[in-house]
Formats: structure tokens, C-alpha cells, sequence
């Protein structure tokens, strides 16, 4: 996302002095130096606050009292923009934003807001010119929490390094040190990357929607089709009810359901035809019907009746067998000692009573063996009886379900032709005109449930459908992600980060360091120390020690985030700045680094230490490595990177880089700070 800082610009309470002004040319390493206290650290907290920020970091005081509105003039894919938020004075935040586009946006700064947006109009806009989906990063679930759509507010993850995290060994980016960012900045992290694109997460969102929408159709097919099965199993009983009512002619039933229901079809289809047939005996013809079904259905429950008899019998000896098993089993464990006893009284023993020797004792030791053997076989014979008996079981079960299925049939086929059991029908003989057109009505019913079900443009031909197009999106989703591999884009970094690492000459530079997705912190493999181990060990960023490893590594992980960032071009929602708050720390803080300088002078001008025994020539030049290593970046063609940074180091750090490096403001001798005195005077 183009998003290049122009100016800064605060406009004070006291409307008769003039804003304040930073300009920070994009294509230099912008530099704000000062020393502690000048409000050089806040700027972070400001650009943060204008770009929409749902808190405040600004401090308390000074900084907040005297400022009205805060305003950033950006350069984007719409043009230049003067973006100001008011002041939240005493409160969390202002909802209250001066939001000028093209022709507009050069207004001059001399020129105070006027509200014409909210937050929410802006981050909107932001939204939109970033080009993240709208969609939740989860799909099949409503946008809420950590799950909810990646917005322009989670790229600030990776556009400041403030004082507080630069050397930080336990937090990598901005703001995770609260459980709310962190957890949105993994789910965040691999649109960020690319690994997930918006054709990804709309592929994804749709499938979801098509997957409930199959899971729902397939349970009401099922409940539908449970209906149907239901009613088939009643065909027969119709098909001899339609007999008995002289709509279709007498005979045998068809072989099959479907023919009975075809010939059925035809009379709920034209049922005029069947009324006016001429008449013929039918209630003799249902009556023998009745008998059949009536001894069918004694034979079965004869049936029935004898295979749960068996069934119980067989459950009982099962259970007689396994507790005969069970008691083998333990009288075989008692004589496991059996071998050890016959090896003890092998060969002569010497009498205890007489003293002569006698082989007696392995004799009837010998002889226990018969019985021995004799128990396990009959335990191994009984233990094996188990399975059979096991497989006659669920044999046994598999009949009595199926003559239970057939009995059920038979009795609702008998049910349809009984006359005293028919609702409305009392001494009757269920042979009125309205008689049969209720038949009629009922058979209507249960033909039109089958046709929506299984018609071309019933329920099952939907669920073809939409098990179709839940195929083509689960083939063209796997397509996508076989071609974006998260992995091998976190190779890419790991790589340039150790590169950055090794011209900084930070340690561990043997070890490959990683960004882990799950910490969010950065991790170092190293070859495992048995070679057959092929599991790499690995230490967090927090276990290599010394604050300059930490500082350095923050710097590299950055760089290398944006370097491949800058790969993805229209499409990389991060907006394209990066602002560094004072990365020298770890070698001075900002009240001693005059003294620093000067010893560092001192000794070079007399050819000799200063007087504090630390040479901090060393820790200059690691300063400066840090400035060679942006304007490096800087120099990278594919690289389009604002990179601003707030340090209390002067340009003795960045002495033969200024065609890159820019001092901007300088807050020392002079006694400048980002809030003028005049501000301040009565």
C-alpha cells in the first residue's frame, strides 16, 4: 500500500500561533534528534493516533494540553491527503477527523481543521485503499473478535518500532504485547504474506456457505426420505386398497415397489378412469387378501418368536463359556510354575527321611503333566468358543431384524385393507365415493413427497448440485494453495534477515532465524548434536541474550518483512513507512551519549583513552553500522520504503551517508522541542 509521510503538523489550542511542521522526505532516512525529553518519542504515538487508532498513546500532558488537532499530509494511490484527528484532551480518543483528497489535500498547513469525517469514514477509506477483503479471516462463522476481516489498523504491526519494542527479546511487533492484537496478528500474518489471498478467502467464505447449505438439505433428505420409506413400505397395502376400490384391476402384486408405484402414479393421475370401471367382486378378493396376510403374518411371528428364544439361549451360554474361561484361565495361571518345578526335581534327589537317593519326585512331578495338559487344552478350547459364538450372535440378530422388517410390512399391508381400523370409517365397508377420493388425496401425498425428493428438480438433484460445486471450489482451492506456500515465503525472510544480521555482525549468525507464527517472536535452528536427529533445536529470540542481538534483530526481521513485501506491489496492504525509535539505546542512553562522543574525540585528538574506561568508539561505530544498514535498504530498487527514525545520536553517527541520511529536526543545544515555547508562554 503506497503510504509515504509528507509532513507532520500539529496545530495549537491558541489559535494565533502558527502548526508545527516536520517535513519527512520519502526518499531519504528521515532523522529526528534530540535529546530525552524533547517529545521525539511521541511522534510514533501521533502518527498512530491519526492514522485511526482506537486509543490514544499520546502522553498525558504537555503534548496533549497544548495540541488541538494532530495531522499527518500522506501521499497515496488517491493523491496527496492532510489527514487531522482532534485532540482527545482528557478522554480515550476523538471520533472527530478533517479528511482532504485530491485538489484539497495540499491546503496549507496554516489552515486549521474543520470535522467533515468520523473514525469510522476513515478507517473505511483506509479499509479500501489497502485492498483487504471484507470478509472474516474465518469462514463458516460471523465476523467477531480475532476472526473478524484483517483491516488497514492490524498493518501498523509492521510500520513502528517504538522505544519499548525495539530491543524488546519477548515482543517482535507493535502492540502484541496485548493478547487482542497478538491473536488477530496470527490470524492476520498469512494475508499479510500473501499464502491467503482475497480470492482465497472469498473461495473459502463460499464453500463454507455451500457445505451448510449441503449439511442442511442432507438432513431434511434424510428426514424426508425416512417419511418416504415409511409410506413405501405401505405400497403393497395401497396397491391392494386401490384393488379393493376398483381403481386398478385384480391380479397378483407387482414384483417390485417401483412398479406398484407406477401403477399407482397412473390412477392419482387420472383417477376418473379407475372409478368408472365396471364394477367387479372385490371384497372377496380383499377378503382372502386379509386371510393371507393374517396366517403370513402368524408364520412370522412363529418366526420371530423361535430366533429370540435362540438368541437368549446362545446370550446365556456366551456367558457361561466366557465364565468357564475366566476360571480356566486362572486355574492354568496356578500351574505356570510347572516347568520350574520339574527342572528342580530333575535327575536323583536325596531323601530328607533316609538320606537315599531316589528319582521319585520327577517322577510324580512327570505325572502332574497329564492333567496339565489335559486343563489347557480344554481352556484353549473353551477360550476359542468365544469368537463362534460371537458370530452366531450377530448372524441371529441380522434374521430377527429382517423377519421384524417383514412382519412390520405385512401388518401395515393388512392395516390398509382392515376396514374397522380406518380412521372415519365406523360399520362401513369403506367403499363411498368420498371413501375413495380420500384414498386418492392420501395417495396424492406420498407420490408428491417422492417427486420432491427425487424428481430432476427435487431435493436430490439440489444436493447433486450443490455437492458439484463444492467439488470445483475444493479443486480450485486446493490449486490456489498449492501456489502461495507460506512456508517457503517464511524461508524467503529468514534468509534476509540473517543476511542483515551478518552486516551488523550480530552473534548467532551460524543458527537460522525465523519468524514463528504461533510466538510471533523470532526463533534460531540449529543442526541437532546427534546427526540422526532430524529435528532441528531451536532457541526463542529471548534465549540468545545481549540487548544488541535483540535491537538487531528487530531492525533485520523488519527490513526483510518489508523487502519481501515490497514484491507483492499493488497488492501489498502494509502501508509502505517504517518509523524506528532510538535503535543506539542498547549501546548509550540518550544522557550519555554526549559524553560518549567527546571521550570519543578526546582520545582520538591526544592519541589516547579518555577517562572512562569503556571505549565507546565501538559502540559509535555499531551505531553507525544501523544507518548503513537503512541507507543500504534504501539503495534497493524494489524497495519502496519511507524509513524515519527518532534517535538521540547525531550526525556524528551518519558522517559520509548524508546523500541518503537527512537530519530533519534537531532538539539539542538549541533547547527545540516538538511543542514550541511559544505555545507554552502566557
Amino acid at each position: 500500500m503506497k503510504l509515504n509521510i509528507q509532513q507532520l503538523i500539529l496545530w495549537p489550542e491558541a489559535t494565533n500561533n502558527p502548526p508545527v511542521q516536520i517535513e519527512l522526505p520519502a526518499n531519504k532516512v528521515s532523522v529526528i534528534t534530540g535529546w530525552s525529553g524533547t517529545g521525539k518519542s511521541s511522534i510514533i504515538a501521533i502518527v498512530d493516533y491519526v492514522l485511526g487508532s482506537d486509543k490514544c498513546a499520546i502522553p498525558v500532558g504537555i503534548i496533549r494540553e497544548s495540541v488541538s488537532w494532530y495531522g499527518l499530509r500522506v501521499e497515496t494511490a488517491l493523491g496527496v491527503m492532510r489527514i487531522a484527528r482532534r485532540s482527545p484532551h482528557d478522554q480515550d480518543y476523538s471520533n472527530d477527523y478533517e479528511l482532504l483528497t485530491h485538489d484539497e489535500g495540499a491546503r496549507a498547513a496554516t489552515q486549521f481543521p474543520i470535522r467533515n469525517r468520523h473514525l469510522d469514514d476513515f478507517k473505511a477509506l483506509m479499509d479500501s485503499l489497502c485492498g483487504l477483503s471484507d470478509l472474516p479471516l474465518v469462514s463458516g462463522e460471523q465476523p467477531k473478535g480475532w476472526s473478524g476481516r484483517a483491516s488497514f489498523r492490524d498493518m501498523a504491526a509492521f510500520n513502528f518500532l517504538p522505544q519499548h519494542i525495539v530491543a524488546n527479546p519477548y515482543t517482535l511487533f507493535f502492540k502484541t504485547d496485548t493478547t487482542e492484537h497478538r491473536e488477530k496478528l496470527r490470524r492476520v500474518f498469512p494475508v499479510v504474506l500473501g499464502s491467503k489471498t482475497n480470492q482465497q478467502l472469498r473461495i473459502e467464505h463460499q464453500l463454507s456457505g455451500l457445505q451448510s447449505e449441503e449439511k442442511r438439505l442432507s438432513l431434511e433428505l434424510r428426514q424426508r426420505r425416512s417419511a418416504i420409506e415409511s409410506w413405501r413400505a405401505q405400497v403393497a397395502g395401497s396397491y391392494l386398497r386401490a384393488q379393493e376400490l376398483n381403481l386398478i384391476s385384480q391380479g397378483k402384486l407387482p414384483a417390485g415397489i417401483p412398479e406398484m408405484i407406477e401403477v399407482l402414479r397412473t390412477v392419482a393421475e387420472n383417477p376418473s378412469r379407475g372409478i368408472r370401471r365396471q364394477p367387479v367382486a372385490t371384497t372377496r378378493s380383499a377378503v382372502t387378501q386379509l386371510e393371507q396376510l393374517r396366517q403370513q403374518e402368524e408364520y412370522l411371528d412363529h418366526l420371530l418368536g423361535d430366533a429370540r428364544r435362540r438368541l437368549r439361549r446362545l446370550k446365556a451360554l456366551d456367558a457361561t463359556v466366557n465364565d468357564y474361561g475366566n476360571d480356566l484361565l486362572a486355574e492354568r495361571d496356578r500351574v505356570k510354575g510347572l516347568d520350574w518345578f520339574a527342572e528342580a526335581a530333575k535327575g536323583e534327589r536325596q531323601c530328607p527321611m533316609c538320606g537315599a537317593l531316589e528319582t521319585s519326585a520327577a517322577e510324580i512331578v512327570e505325572q502332574l503333566r497329564v492333567p496339565v495338559r489335559q486343563l489347557e487344552e480344554l481352556t484353549n478350547a473353551a477360550v476359542g468358543a468365544r469368537p463362534r459364538l460371537d458370530k452366531e450372535a450377530i448372524d441371529l440378530e441380522k434374521e430377527i431384524r429382517s423377519l421384524e422388517q417383514r412382519l412390520f410390512a405385512d401388518r401395515r399391508m393388512r392395516q390398509e385393507l382392515e376396514i374397522d381400523v380406518r380412521p372415519n370409517i365406523g360399520e362401513t365397508a369403506g367403499q363411498r365415493l368420498e371413501d375413495v377420493y380420500t384414498f386418492i388425496g392420501q395417495l396424492r401425498q406420498g407420490l408428491a413427497a417422492i417427486s420432491e425428493v427425487e424428481d430432476e428438480s427435487g431435493l436430490s438433484a439440489k444436493q447433486r448440485e450443490l455437492s458439484e460445486k463444492i467439488r470445483s471450489y475444493e479443486s480450485e482451492l486446493r490449486e490456489i494453495r498449492s501456489g502461495s506456500n507460506i512456508d517457503e515465503v517464511l524461508t524467503k525472510i529468514s534468509v534476509l534477515i540473517q543476511e542483515h544480521a551478518v552486516f551488523l555482525g550480530l552473534g548467532h549468525q551460524d543458527r537460522l532465524p525465523s519468524i514463528d507464527l504461533r510466538e510471533l517472536n523470532l526463533r534460531f535452528f540449529r543442526e541437532a548434536d546427534d546427526k540422526e536427529d532430524v529435528k532441528q533445536k531451536s532457541d526463542f529470540l529471548w534465549e540468545i541474550g545481549s540487548g544488541a542481538n535483540w535491537m538487531g534483530y528487530h531492525l533485520s526481521v523488519f527490513l526483510a518483512l518489508h523487502q519481501i513485501l515490497s514484491e507483492r506491489r499493488a497488492v501489498n496492504p502494509v502501508p509502505s513507512f517504517l518509523i524506528i525509535d532510538q535503535p543506539s539505546q542498547v549501546y548509550f542512553p540518550s544522557d550519555t551519549f554526549k559524553d560518549a562522543v567527546e571521550a570519543n574525540r578526546t582520545s582520538s585528538t591526544e592519541g589516547k583513552l579518555p577517562l572512562p574506561i569503556r571505549d565507546r568508539s565501538s559502540d559509535l561505530a555499531k551505531t553507525r553500522r544501523i544507518f548503513e544498514l537503512l541507507v543500504n535498504a534504501k539503495s534497493l530498487d524494489k524497495l519502496d520504503l519511507q524509513i524515519i527514525v527518532l534517535e538521540h545520536a547525531d550526525e556524528t553517527t551518519w558522517t559520509g551517508l548524508d546523500s541518503v541520511v537527512t537530519k530533519v529536526r534537531d532538539w539539542r543545544g538549541s533547547g527545540e522541542k516538538l511543542i514550541p515555547e511559544s505555545w507554552l508562554s502566557k
